[in-house]
């Protein structure tokens, strides 16, 4: 499979079954991104039916349990802050298995998962983990490493240099040359975890 980024939380996921949106709509403006069969959008916020008719075919905007053109996408109910949504509200993080890979796209989440949040999002590849402004902190992004073990992490949102380079060193994580594509399979994913930024606009 492929991922691609277009947009501090959008990612385009490009199986060889389906192709997948996250979150493709960002202060009311869309990401200059490719149509896909599906979209997953992790916070409501008005912004749905925008979404639904312009980027994409079908829309998943809720927790639960999906098959799509044989791929399974489960979402998850998180919330965009530590008090259980009070401060900022809901959020949905899925993870998706596409060829073989589990990918986890964690949205807006504001608190670290719990070990019920790690039981239910399943074994982690990837992981699609906010970083910094509207997202993490480093020790939050390094404890959600910990929690959910991911061979590979990819930071979302609009991380600076120095907090990449944090993360890795908080999490232990070898930080990979950032790239416009990431390519992954079952057999290249690395032994032990990785950091792999990826540059927006999805060329070469």
């Amino acid at each position: 499979m492929e991922i691609t980024r277009h947009g501090p939380r959008c990612f385009h996921l490009k199986s060889s079954d389906l192709t997948v949106l996250t979150d493709p709509v960002e202060d009311g403006q869309e990401a200059d991104a490719p149509a896909a069969d599906v979209i997953v959008w992790s916070v409501d916020d008005g912004e749905e039916a925008t979404v639904e008719t312009k980027a994409g075919k079908r829309l998943i905007r809720a927790p639960g349990e999906y098959e799509i053109s044989g791929v399974f996408i489960h979402g998850v109910r998180t919330y965009r802050d530590a008090e259980r949504g009070a401060a900022r509200g809901r959020n949905t993080a899925y993870t998706l298995s596409m060829d073989n890979v589990q990918v986890c796209y964690l949205g807006r989440i504001g608190h670290t998962p719990t070990s019920d949040h790690a039981s239910a999002l399943g074994d982690v590849d990837v992981l699609l983990v906010p970083v910094g402004d509207e997202g993490l902190d480093i020790a939050a992004v390094a404890e959600t490493v910990g929690v959910l073990e991911p061979r590979l992490i990819v930071p979302v949102g609009a991380p600076t240099e120095s907090e990449v380079a944090a993360v890795a060193k908080e999490t232990g994580a070898a930080l990979q040359p950032s790239a416009a594509r990431l390519s992954v399979s079952r057999s290249s994913l690395p032994a032990e975890p990785q950091i792999a930024a990826l540059s927006t606009g999805g060329e070469d």
